[in-house]
């Protein structure tokens, strides 16, 4: 990181559309990131979660960056603090309410923080034949089309494979130092528990980073399970 770069300079690069290729505004905002996380304003909470809210704020924060504005009488580091802090503080809210969704939403546009120099939406790993193959917003909405199409008996299939695994498709899928941590278990954890299971505290069962953990789930777990869901929908 440059020493003179401000938080100010960097969110202006990108909010006042100076001119930035793909791979430049991708390093740009993980030195906001970068600057934010170490922010002594930015909002914390002792919530055992926390992380996962500040996850799901630092991925709204990506999608929506060119639509902050400064406010009145405020700086644009106190602005833009303001504005993460108010939507990470609902996230955090949202920990404390009991989860009724069975299924997580699997947006194709969420971030994929796959390493430390670049951040890949989840469509952008897609091949061009699968997004034509699969328009949708992902699996929940999946689901949900299923059903209102009255195919109950095929989700019903679906969760069964999910859980078998006869292919060992999923089970062939861990991160290299923690092998008990394979998609399976996690597709069970995360899809067919209502509650589903949070990241933050399936890192802590599985003694697996957090952020390792949430990788391997969008680059490798949602491809394969995608496929899965694919294979039997041509059925």
């Amino acid at each position: 990181m440059k020493p003179s770069e401000t938080l100010e300079s960097l969110i202006l690069k990108v909010t006042e559309r100076v001119q930035l290729d793909a791979t430049e505004r991708r390093r740009v905002i993980e030195r906001i990131l970068s600057k934010i996380v170490r922010h002594p304003s930015l909002y914390r909470s002792k919530h055992p979660d926390y992380l996962e809210a500040l996850d799901k704020t630092f991925e709204w924060f990506i999608r929506n960056i060119e639509r902050f504005k400064q406010q009145p009488n405020k700086s644009v580091e106190e602005s833009l603090l303001i504005w993460i802090n108010s939507y990470l503080a609902r996230r955090v809210q949202d920990l404390y309410i009991p989860q009724k969704k069975k299924y997580e939403i699997l947006s194709l546009d969420q971030v994929v923080f796959s390493d430390s120099e670049s951040q890949v939406s989840w469509v952008e790993q897609m091949s061009d034949s699968n997004l034509q193959a699969i328009t949708l917003s992902g699996l929940d909405a999946y689901i949900e089309s299923l059903e209102r199409t009255q195919k109950a008996k095929t989700l019903a299939q679906i969760e069964e494979y999910i859980r078998r695994d006869p292919d060992k498709l999923l089970r062939n899928l861990s991160p290299k130092k923690n092998k008990k941590c394979h998609c399976q278990i996690l597709s069970e954890r995360r899809l067919l528990n209502d509650p589903a299971d949070r990241f933050s505290s399936l890192s802590r069962e599985f003694n697996i980073n957090y952020q390792t953990l949430k990788s391997h789930w969008e680059a490798k777990c949602k491809p394969c399970l995608q496929e899965i869901y694919r294979s039997f929908d041509g059925e």
